[in-house]
């Protein structure tokens, strides 16, 4: 579940303002989880992550 939102999230990041408002479905994650994709994806220096290079791929 975690690596299908981040990769939505990368893809599509205006979706990042729902996912902070707890809009997306979001099943199967933690709190922790979600708190750290926030803060991870919102931190200007990660701006633009390219998915294609993550270590699941």
């Amino acid at each position: 579940m975690l690596k299908k939102v981040v990769e939505q999230l990368a893809e599509q990041p205006q979706l990042l303002d729902k996912f902070k408002e707890d809009k997306l479905n979001t099943a199967g994650m933690t709190q922790t989880e979600k708190a750290a994709v926030v803060d991870v994806l919102s931190d200007k220096e990660f701006q633009g992550l390219d998915v294609s290079r993550s270590y699941w791929k």
